[in-house]
């Protein structure tokens, strides 16, 4: 390897002024968790969206991540060559959220000075081999690359009458170049010009990167965002099943990222699997359940139509059924919460039962409150917990309580309004 990969400098540039989203997130977070699993001195990333910079920048990394917005091609080139200390730039103008360890691999190890690559982001080329691409570079009569044109040839598409406005809706680039050549390529209007100037004075031939197309799919629109949401549901449906997990439906089933789900785990059809999720073994996620943010321990049934968010623990053996709701809350071990339910801010002991149509009313109007439930308590159907308020081990509530007082431990607590019965009261007719 020519250059270390620690005196390798990223810049990426958009290649839309639009802030892409996939899975839940914005596109250039999913191109940074591929970049980061190098070791690349930095990482300069130019925006047209200030919402994400704050995002962005406090990665934990120990790649030094720069923020700035995104202006022009030269003005952007002229930040990066005051600002670099690097060997080597990798000049990204693409939007590749599954770009893949075997293109970074080869761009770091290059041998040459400068390189110039091209790649289709045609529609043709989504369920193809990229190794039908053609190049086409347009020369001027002194022989200098003017323009450069990607197309299919096995699809017969002829791309002669292109001219070079058009040419960044048929493939995105990556430029490659030692930063001495840097104060040569500031003065570019786009990337364009760029890459026929580099190519013009380095002698190195313009390359064709081919591949499965998912690894180089880039998004420009959201036409593209569609695809490639697709792309990343198979991506991710093909590692859950290599690693064990039983998914019924793969179609109908939707996964966010950074989930870890293990092995003997079962997914069932119409299930919504949210960011930031981690299911453990022998889990059953019941068909039209939603949960993100959540952390599922061992054989669990989760459903159906159960909801679970916002950092909720469900511990071994538990259960949360049909038509239940769980916010910001601790569930133990072997506590049924079967159906009919919201807990909200609340922390269940071991052992426990939740009846059907009982509601946590952990908002006073003005702030969240908490519940805590011990250890083997019976909460009877129909009951209202008020907090904030502590309901302490072995405690039974009978159906139908307002509970907005402390319960000690082994209480018995009901609570119903007086009973008015009258035989032969409504004597109309």
């Amino acid at each position: 390897m020519r250059n270390d990969i620690h005196d390798t400098e990223i810049v990426l540039l958009p290649s839309s002024e639009f802030s892409f989203a996939l899975a839940g997130r914005p596109v250039i977070q999913h191109i940074l968790d591929i970049l980061l699993k190098h070791s690349f001195g930095k990482i300069h990333v130019f925006l047209h969206d200030e919402n994400i910079w704050q995002d962005i920048v406090c990665r934990p990394t120990k790649t030094k991540i720069e923020v700035s917005k995104f202006l022009s091609f030269a003005e952007n080139m002229n930040d990066v060559k005051r600002n670099t200390s690097a060997k080597k730039l990798i000049i990204m103008h693409s939007n590749l959220p599954f770009l893949s360890d075997k293109y970074i691999d080869m761009l770091v190890s290059s041998d040459k000075k400068a390189g110039v690559y091209v790649f289709p982001v045609l529609p043709s080329a989504i369920v193809e081999n990229v190794s039908g691409a053609s190049v086409m570079i347009d020369r001027n009569k002194n022989n200098c690359v003017e323009n450069v044109i990607v197309g299919s040839s096995s699809k017969g598409v002829d791309y002669s009458n292109v001219d070079s406005t058009d040419t960044k809706l048929l493939f995105a680039h990556i430029l490659m170049l030692d930063t001495d050549l840097l104060h040569d390529i500031s003065s570019c209007n786009s990337i364009v010009d760029a890459l026929c100037l580099l190519s013009n004075k380095t002698q190195d031939t313009i390359e064709v990167l081919e591949g499965v197309y998912g690894a180089l799919f880039e998004i420009r629109d959201y036409v593209d965002v569609s695809i490639a949401e697709s792309i990343f549901q198979n991506n991710v449906v093909e590692h859950l099943i290599e690693c064990g997990v039983v998914i019924i439906s793969p179609d109908t089933s939707y996964f966010g990222y950074n989930i870890a789900i293990s092995n003997g785990v079962t997914i069932f059809p119409n299930t919504f699997i949210g960011n930031n999720t981690t299911i453990d073994s022998g889990v059953k996620v019941m068909s039209f359940s939603f949960l993100e943010n959540v952390h599922i321990k061992r054989d669990v049934i989760i459903g159906p139509f159960a909801k679970l968010t916002d950092d909720v623990q469900v511990n071994n053996n538990s259960c949360v059924g049909s038509f239940v709701e769980v916010k910001r809350s601790v569930i133990d071990e072997n506590v049924n919460i079967k159906h009919l339910a919201y807990v909200g801010d609340a922390t269940i002991g071991a052992n426990s039962n939740i009846g059907a149509g009982t509601i946590f009313c952990n908002y006073d109007g003005e702030k969240k409150n908490n519940t805590t439930i011990g250890q083997d308590s019976f909460i009877g159907a129909n009951s209202s917990i008020i907090a904030p308020v502590e309901i302490g081990d072995n405690v039974i509530t009978a159906a139908g309580s307002v509970i907005s007082k402390k319960l000690e431990d082994r209480a018995l607590y009901a609570t119903r309004g007086r009973v008015i019965y009258k035989k032969n009261y409504n004597t109309s007719k």
